[in-house]
């Protein structure tokens, strides 16, 4: 289930960077612009674009995300400048924040209430990825606590900050051009459009379409490719490894054919809010069982034992009946929380299982491997200096 999501979402947001490539390689060269398409209208694609797809992601899968740190530190500082930099020419060409042509539209209480939950289930819709791939990040990091502002302060932060610069830009090219435009690539492209003779304009346009281009590869990198190669690599460890996974990874997620799902932004909304129905329920178990069943301890050698133990069209559903896919995400992982915890509750965990847990503090048992962790790298770092001293002892003049 988990790595299904990781191939759609790979393929989306490889297609998503694809289109910004595309631009890139008009800035460098006018001509690319007229390359000629020879797939059928029905393909829902261009051969540029589709070549443009395929060449931005292949060469980085041959690299394990953990190899990978200067990367995502150079991508973060130069995305921050690349996103402010789109958003400071869209305000400015529009003369400021101003969108004289636009007006709010008054909606009755119900309406504003399911439109609001439609769109805090859409969002939970599109970290509820994370939420099942962050171990395979975090498991890369030096202490637990090591990832615990990033969650609590900055992803919130990176999250709604491109959603407020999105609206304002798609708000000012209405002004603009009577239209919004809400695809980054269309955004870089009506920058592009602006210049066609300054090659100084051109470069500027190919540095912000490339930054965000990068954003999405490391996304990929870190939260799609990876936890696809760790599943992968686990089902069949004869024959896997992470990275082969990874590029398995990317390319089945051209195989599915993302730009059908980028079709439309409906279509894409409904993407959202409908995979929160597979990932919500995953989520929901693991987080009963590690805070409510096992207090944080987990017993290490029961994680390898296994326990042998369309609707007809005369069905009417009415209109509320009809929102709950606004709901999909808190629903299923409110309703697999609960029966997962009485699941418990009836049947209890093994004695053997209860014995080891009885009495122990919240992660007692993880902090005690952290510890027996710390004191053998503390032995092995001494055994090795001990083994230089040596060495520096019996140095040959």
């Amino acid at each position: 289930m988990r790595a299904v999501i990781c191939v759609i979402w790979n393929g989306v947001n490889t297609f998503y960077a694809g289109r910004l490539v595309d631009v890139c390689l008009q800035c460098i060269w006018p001509s690319w612009a007229h390359v000629a398409n020879t797939l059928p209208l029905s393909s829902g694609i261009t051969t540029r674009q589709l070549a443009s797809s395929w060449f931005i992601f292949q060469c980085l899968t041959l690299f394990h995300p953990k190899d990978l740190r200067w990367f995502y530190l150079g991508k973060s500082i130069v995305v921050l400048v690349a996103m402010h930099g789109i958003l400071g020419w869209w305000i400015h060409r529009n003369g400021g924040v101003n969108f004289a042509s636009q007006r709010s539209i008054d909606s009755s209480s119900p309406s504003q209430e399911w439109l609001w939950l439609q769109a805090f289930n859409s969002g939970f819709g599109t970290i509820s990825s994370l939420t099942v791939n962050q171990a395979d990040i975090a498991r890369y990091s030096r202490k637990p606590n090591d990832q615990l502002w990033g969650q609590v302060l900055m992803f919130p932060i990176a999250s709604a900050l491109p959603g407020l610069y999105g609206i304002l830009v798609a708000s000012a090219s209405k002004e603009l051009y009577g239209k919004p435009l809400w695809n980054l690539w269309d955004v870089c492209q009506a920058m592009l459009n602006e210049y066609p003779n300054n090659a100084g304009a051109r470069f500027g346009v190919f540095l912000a379409a490339g930054s965000m281009a990068l954003a999405l590869i490391a996304v990929n990198l870190s939260t799609n490719c990876l936890p696809f190669g760790s599943d992968l690599t686990a089902l069949f460890p004869k024959y896997m490894t992470i990275k082969r996974g990874q590029f398995i990874c990317c390319l089945a997620g051209l195989v599915i054919a993302p730009w059908k799902i980028l079709k439309n932004g409906q279509t894409f909304l409904a993407f959202l809010s409908g995979y929160g129905y597979w990932l919500a329920p995953g989520a929901a178990i693991l987080c009963v069982d590690y805070y409510l069943t096992l207090k944080g301890n987990i017993v290490t050698s029961e994680l390898y034992n296994g326990y042998p133990n369309g609707i007809a069209p005369s069905v009417k559903i009415s209109e509320d009946a009809k929102h709950m896919s606004n709901l999909s995400f808190i629903v299923t992982y409110l309703v697999a929380a609960a029966m997962y915890y009485l699941s418990y509750k009836i049947w209890p965990l093994p004695r053997q299982v209860q014995e080891t847990l009885a009495g122990l503090r919240f992660e007692a048992l993880a902090d005690a491997l952290d510890e027996e962790e710390r004191e053998r790298r503390l032995g092995t770092d001494s055994l090795e200096s001990d083994k230089d001293s040596v060495r520096n002892v019996y140095v040959v003049p």
